[in-house]
């Protein structure tokens, strides 16, 4: 939302994420709190052990080599800071396909509130181009429209 702003209105933002106003403009001017502050140290730590490692480590294993490096973290704690969008962990072509879903994100969501579809247009509209291209020899317009509404009666 602090990006979005700029953008969209607060009010009708707070209305969809079902926060009140005064509540988003507290959380906007609170510090960060330990955990937060304590995470972001935790994954930046994540991610430098997960490129020492080529990239092939899993929790348990990250969590061993961070041991050894005197960072004490779980594994579902390691488990879910990986599973953190892609823009957080600069990997390049997750972090592209992230991107690509915030530019369409307006789209995707309208389509789950509006299932709109263009299909049945789309038929007709190819099967009227085949009728076209069968009918480059007619010389009656009103033989072509008879072949067409023969064509969909079915």
């Amino acid at each position: 939302m602090r990006q979005m702003r700029l953008v969209y209105p607060v009010p009708l933002m707070c209305r969809i994420a079902g926060v009140s106003a005064s509540g988003y403009y507290s959380w906007l001017n609170r510090p960060p709190s330990q955990r937060s502050r304590k995470e972001g140290r935790l994954e930046t730590e994540i991610r430098a052990a997960y490129k020492r490692t080529r990239e092939t480590y899993g929790p348990e294993r990250l969590q061993r080599d961070l041991a050894e490096h005197g960072i004490q973290a779980g594994v579902c704690q390691i488990g879910r800071i990986r599973k953190k969008p892609a823009r957080f962990l600069n990997h390049g072509s997750l972090t592209a396909f992230a991107k690509m879903l915030e530019r369409h994100r307006y789209g995707i969501l309208s389509h789950r509130d509006y299932p709109v579809h263009n299909g049945k247009p789309e038929g007709v509209n190819n099967k009227i181009k085949v009728i076209r291209r069968k009918a480059c020899g007619f010389h009656d317009l009103r033989y072509f429209t008879l072949k067409i509404h023969q064509a969909f009666s079915n």
